[in-house]
């Protein structure tokens, strides 16, 4: 591929932020907000719930899988493990013999912060989540009280 195909496809695009902001749904219902939220590919550990002076953020990561061969400083070292037939790589930072032709997953960080007048949030207490099948569903009840400390939601 020609040096100057590489530099336009590495171009962000507005395209590229569907990938950094997942799709919402937030829904008013009368003793609680419920938010859905696409995070496909993430595991409930990878996910990061926390609430602030009213203010609730998602972050996830799923960095790129790495191969033994990534790993691997030096690719002459005699100590290195043998690679399988299994490994891969996603990245061309993390493997000097792969060459990426066509990527549209997305692997790092993505956070999105809801504005949205929480200021009925007490604490994390107020707030039930879960993540299956690629979806974190939220349920979030209304208070009446501030909390200014930040804490932070565990998923089931």
């Amino acid at each position: 591929m020609s040096s100057i195909l590489k530099d336009l496809l590495s171009i962000p695009t507005i395209l590229d932020l569907d990938k950094r902001l997942p799709k919402s749904d937030l829904w008013d219902c009368k003793d609680y907000y419920l938010l859905i939220m696409d995070l496909p590919g993430f595991t409930k550990e990878q996910v990061k719930i926390s609430v602030n002076e009213g203010r609730l953020t998602i972050e996830a990561d799923n960095r790129c899988p790495q191969t033994k061969k990534s790993q691997s400083v030096n690719k002459n070292d005699s100590t290195k493990e043998n690679n399988s037939s299994n490994d891969f790589c996603c990245s061309m930072d993390n493997c000097s013999d792969c060459e990426i032709l066509y990527q549209e997953r997305f692997y790092g960080k993505i956070e999105r912060t809801f504005n949205y007048n929480f200021i009925h949030l007490t604490s994390v207490k107020d707030i039930e989540g879960k993540l299956e099948n690629g979806l974190l569903t939220l349920k979030i009840s209304k208070k009446t009280q501030i909390q200014p400390n930040q804490e932070f939601v565990q998923l089931k």
